[in-house]
C-alpha cells in the first residue's frame, strides 16, 4: 500500500494534517516509507484524544497520538513549537495529500544525520535537482 492509501485510510480530513519524514520520499516514489507520521491541527489532534482507536502518549516531552503504525503529532522540527500552518503552507501537494516540502524534510534529516537520512538526503536532492517543486 502506497502512502497515499495508507494516509487516505486513515479518515483524517486532507486539510488537517500534513505527512512529515520520509512520506514524501514514498509520495515521490522514490522509496517507501515503513510507517505514517504526520503534524495535525491543534483541532484535529483534539478529536484523535476523544477517539479510542488511537494511543494518547508523550514522546520526547510532546504529545504523541498512536495508532498501528502512525504517529501524529502537534510539531515537526520546531523545537516543539506546534508548527502544523507553518508545514502546511510551506509544503506539497501528491494526489491530494499535503507532505512537508522536501527541502523541510532534508533540513531535518541533515540536524540527525543517521545513515538512512543520508541516503534519503540524497534521493531528496536529485529529485529537486530534476523537478520544479
Amino acid at each position: 500500500m502506497t502512502i497515499i492509501e495508507r494516509v487516505r485510510a486513515l479518515h483524517i480530513p486532507a486539510s488537517e494534517m500534513v505527512v512529515i519524514g520520509s512520506g514524501v520520499l514514498d509520495a515521490l516514489r522514490l522509496r517507501t516509507s515503513g510507517d505514517v507520521d504526520l503534524v495535525l491541527s491543534p483541532q484535529q489532534f483534539d478529536l484523535l484524544r476523544a477517539d479510542d482507536s488511537w494511543q494518547i502518549g508523550d514522546k520526547n516531552g510532546e504529545p504523541i497520538a498512536q495508532k498501528a503504525d502512525t504517529e501524529a503529532f502537534l510539531s515537526w522540527g520546531s523545537d516543539g513549537v506546534p508548527n502544523f500552518r507553518e508545514l502546511y503552507d510551506g509544503g506539497i501537494t501528491v494526489d491530494g495529500i499535503r507532505f512537508a516540502h522536501p527541502q523541510f524534510v532534508i533540513g531535518w534529516k541533515r540536524g540527525r544525520a543517521l545513515d538512512k537520512d543520508l541516503r534519503d538526503i540524497a534521493l531528496l536532492e536529485e529529485y529537486l535537482k530534476n523537478h520544479d517543486v
